[in-house]
C-alpha cells in the first residue's frame, strides 16, 4: 500500500488570497524582533543590511543650537557654507564610495535627505535671504546627484544600480532634474549683482572646486572653461572679501623680550677639545686592536717554522762490499 505523501507547508511569501487559514500565533510564540538602530552621519548610514534597515535620526536641539552659533560667529558671507559644511563633505566623499548595496544606496538617501532639510532650517533660523537658500539648496542637491550618479552604484558603472538618477534629489526638493544646466543658469543671474549675492556665489565656487561640472562636462574644452570660471567666481569672492589677516587673533599681543636666553654657558674651545678627545678615542681603540691582530699572525708564523720535518735518508755501509767491487746488497734505487 503506497503511503499517503505529507502536507507541504505554504511558503511564507504565499498571499493571504492563496494561503490556508491558520490560527494566529500567539505572543508567547511570536519571535522578539531586534531594536532598530540609529545613525547620525553619512558614512553610519551605508553600514546596515538589507533586511535591517537602519532608522536615520535627525540632529538633536543641542547640535542644532552648536551648529547655530557657530553660523552666526563666522557672519557674511561663510555663514552659508558653515551650514552647508556636512553636504560639502558628502559631495567629496561620494566619489570614494565605491561598492554599496541597494539597501544602502536607500540608507545614505536617506540620510542626505535628512541633511539638506537640516540646512535649510538652520539657513531660515540664521536669518539668510530666502531666494539664497533655495538657490544654495539647488545647487547642493545638483552637485550631491552629481557626484552620486557617476559612480557604479549610482548609475555610471557597467553593474550599476541606477536608482540615483531615478529618484534624485533635484527632483525630491526643486521638482527639476536638469541641476547639470539649471546651476550656471543661475549663476549667470547672481554675477549680475555679486555685492548681494557673495555668499552664494561663493558656495557654488567650493561646489566647482569639488568637482562638479554639470553642463561643462559634455563640451570639448569644458575642462578649461570650468577652470577659467572657478577663477572669476575666486576673483569675486577675494575682491569683496579681502586677504586673510596675517595675525592669528586681533587680541594677541606678542612679548617683546626675549624669554629664552641663548647658550653660552659651554665654550667652543671645550666643544673642541671634547671632539678631540673622542677622536683619539677612536684611535687608540682601532690601533689596539690592530696591533693584537698582527701579534696574533706572528704567532702563527712561528707555529709554521717549528712543525717537524722529514728525517734524512740512510748513509751506504761500503765495508759490505765483496773483493771483486761487487755489493753483497743491491743499494736502493733512487727514484
Amino acid at each position: 500500500m503506497a503511503k499517503r505523501p505529507h502536507a507541504k507547508k505554504a511558503p511564507v511569501w504565499l498571499t493571504e488570497r492563496s494561503a490556508k487559514p491558520c490560527k494566529p500565533r500567539t505572543e508567547s510564540t511570536q519571535k522578539a524582533t531586534a531594536p532598530e538602530e540609529t545613525v547620525t552621519d553619512v558614512k553610519g548610514a551605508i553600514h546596515g543590511t538589507d533586511a535591517q534597515p537602519i532608522k536615520v535620526d535627525g540632529h538633536s536641539e543641542a547640535d542644532l543650537q552648536r551648529m547655530l552659533e557657530r553660523i552666526r560667529q563666522m557672519g557674511h558671507p561663510w555663514g552659508m557654507r558653515i551650514a552647508g559644511s556636512r553636504l560639502l563633505r558628502a559631495v567629496a566623499d561620494l566619489s570614494t564610495l565605491k561598492h554599496l548595496r541597494r539597501g544602502q544606496v536607500e540608507h545614505l538617501r536617506a540620510r542626505l535627505v535628512m541633511e539638506i532639510q537640516t540646512f535649510e532650517k538652520l539657513c531660515h533660523q540664521a536669518g539668510f535671504d530666502r531666494n539664497h537658500i533655495v538657490g544654495a539648496s539647488y545647487c547642493l542637491c545638483a552637485a550631491l546627484d552629481e557626484a552620486a550618479h557617476h559612480t557604479p552604484w549610482g548609475g555610471g558603472g557597467k553593474d550599476a544600480i541606477g536608482t540615483w538618477s531615478l529618484h534624485s534629489l533635484t527632483a525630491q526638493f526643486h521638482g527639476n532634474r536638469d541641476g547639470g544646466t539649471q546651476v550656471y543658469q543661475l549663476l549667470g543671474r547672481l554675477v549680475e549683482d555679486p555685492d548681494a549675492n557673495l555668499p552664494l556665489i561663493h558656495l557654488v565656487y567650493i561646489i566647482m572646486s569639488l568637482g562638479f561640472m554639470g553642463s561643462y562636462r559634455q563640451k570639448q574644452n569644458g575642462d578649461r572653461e570650468h577652470h577659467l570660471l572657478r577663477e572669476k567666481l575666486h576673483a569675486i569672492v577675494q575682491s569683496r572679501v579681502g586677504p586673510v589677516a596675517r595675525e592669528l587673533s586681533a587680541s594677541l599681543h606678542v612679548a617683546s623680550e626675549r624669554n629664552l636666553k641663548p647658550m653660552r654657558s659651554i665654550p667652543v674651545w671645550m666643544t673642541a677639545l671634547a671632539g678631540l678627545a673622542i677622536i683619539a678615542g677612536t684611535y687608540a681603540y682601532f690601533e689596539f686592536r690592530l696591533n693584537e691582530a698582527h701579534e696574533a699572525a706572528l704567532k702563527t708564523l712561528e707555529n709554521v717554522n717549528q712543525m717537524v720535518t722529514a728525517p734524512p735518508l740512510p748513509a751506504l755501509d761500503v765495508q759490505k762490499f765483496r773483493p771483486n767491487g761487487e755489493p753483497d746488497h743491491q743499494p736502493p734505487r733512487n727514484r
